[in-house]
């Protein structure tokens, strides 16, 4: 049993006690309440997606009006660790197959910082999970130079995860507006 889950749009900053509704990024009660139902409507799964977008839309923003002067990347990182932490509560013993969305970049949609401290700060987070006592050090570096990486998982099965946010018409580079020819260098 595969379970698949998508666009959390974790919004740190909302610090509301109720689950927010609908149209609304999610708050930390409405994570918990979503995990919770997944891990009752699939208690035991062998592999776990999350297809990406974990950020609330315009997380820079948000970021800029709750901390300032503080890099988005961290409050990013930090959203991360709380979302990582809940699945893995909840799904101590599955495999995770993770992807990043356009609002997983702290500089905004379509922008994605391509390599880096970022990039590695995702994959150090999610590695335990991915990883689950195989090479997670395999999996840092790779997932690390662009978000993208393929993932054996049992018997003949691999994963090949691509960053499909490389790939859209809207896709405006790097956090700096450089590197537009990035989905090249991940098809290489």
């Amino acid at each position: 049993l595969w379970l698949v889950a998508g666009d959390i749009h974790l919004d740190p900053f909302d610090q509301s006690p109720e689950p927010n509704g609908y149209g609304r990024d999610a708050d930390g009660a409405l994570l918990d309440a979503a995990v919770e139902r997944m891990r009752r409507m699939a208690p035991d799964p062998a592999v776990v997606v999350l297809t990406g977008d974990f950020l609330a839309h315009r997380f820079p923003s948000l970021a800029a009006r709750y901390e300032p002067g503080t890099a988005p990347q961290r409050q990013a990182l930090q959203a991360m660790r709380r979302m990582a932490g809940a699945f893995e509560r909840a799904f101590p013993h599955a495999r995770f197959v993770v992807t990043l969305g356009n609002n997983d970049a702290p500089c905004g949609d379509y922008r994605a910082p391509l390599k880096g401290p970022y990039l590695a700060g995702v994959a150090r987070i999610w590695a335990p999970l991915v990883a689950r006592g195989r090479d997670s050090a395999a999996f840092v570096r790779d997932f690390a130079r662009g978000g993208y990486y393929s993932l054996a998982l049992t018997g003949q099965r691999r994963v090949v995860v691509v960053n499909s946010v490389l790939f859209s018409l809207v896709f405006a580079g790097d956090c700096h507006g450089e590197e537009r020819d990035a989905g090249l260098d991940e098809l290489s």
